[in-house]
């Protein structure tokens, strides 16, 4: 999750920083460089309105259907798409693409963490995956100049933020992968999610064994052999 965060926002903010300057230089509107740049700026709040009015339902669905690691992985394919269609179309249709993968992915992300860690150590877990996030936020703009520096049409700025996506959607189904080692409690709903953690997360030392698959009625069936609370803690550790 933490290597996520670092990948995914990288692709965002650090391209709405410069975005004004891709726009004007890469669309070719009508009008002066004035009248392109305010318009370029109008495309950009696309992104963030749409945030801002899609958010709630995406999370409301995150909370009845789960699929986290899924939907991470969705949000990098739209990010990457968008900043494909960049090179191609009129500049608000890529911005809302932009717009609606930064939605799901902080909508499924951050509620992710609080499943996959104790409640004791959630602080510190948001913590550090707020500090990688803000390492990536840090670097990603020093490696857009020295882009930019080789070529001012922002060819291979695209290219870096493109392989960028990439590299989040292939996180995303590592990410798929490792929950499905401790029964998917990230693919779950907020109910089940929840109950899951309890299971895994018992505090008795001598806890039965637990099977890898979890009955959201019955919870984990003690009478059959399986992986113990204790032993699955590490993967939760891992997968975080």
């Amino acid at each position: 999750l933490t290597a996520s965060c670092f990948v995914t926002y990288a692709t965002i903010l650090p391209f709405m920083n410069i975005a004004q300057s891709f726009v004007v230089k890469t669309y070719h509107g009508p009008g002066s460089k004035g009248e392109q740049e305010e318009m370029a700026a109008t495309y950009m709040a696309a992104t963030f309105f749409v945030g801002a009015c899609f958010a709630p339902v995406v999370g409301v669905l995150v909370d009845k259907f789960g699929k986290r690691a899924k939907v991470t992985i969705v949000s990098s394919l739209l990010i990457g798409l968008a900043h494909v269609l960049f090179r191609y179309l009129f500049p608000l249709i890529p911005f809302m693409i932009l717009g609606l993968g930064y939605t799901l992915y902080g909508s499924s992300v951050w509620p992710s963490i609080s499943y996959v860690i104790k409640d004791e150590q959630e602080g510190t877990a948001y913590g550090l995956t707020t500090a990688v996030q803000n390492l990536g936020l840090a670097v990603t703009p020093l490696l857009v100049a020295l882009l930019y520096s080789f070529d001012s049409q922002y060819t291979y700025v695209s290219l870096f933020f493109i392989i960028l996506s990439g590299v989040g959607v292939g996180i995303g189904i590592w990410l798929t992968r490792e929950d499905l080692a401790i029964g998917g409690i990230l693919d779950k709903n907020s109910e089940e999610a929840t109950a899951l953690k309890k299971n895994l997360y018992l505090k008795s030392n001598s806890s039965p064994k637990v099977k890898g698959i979890f009955n959201p009625e019955k919870g984990f069936d003690a009478d059959d052999e399986g992986i113990s609370s204790d032993d699955e803690t590490p993967l939760l550790k891992k997968i975080t």
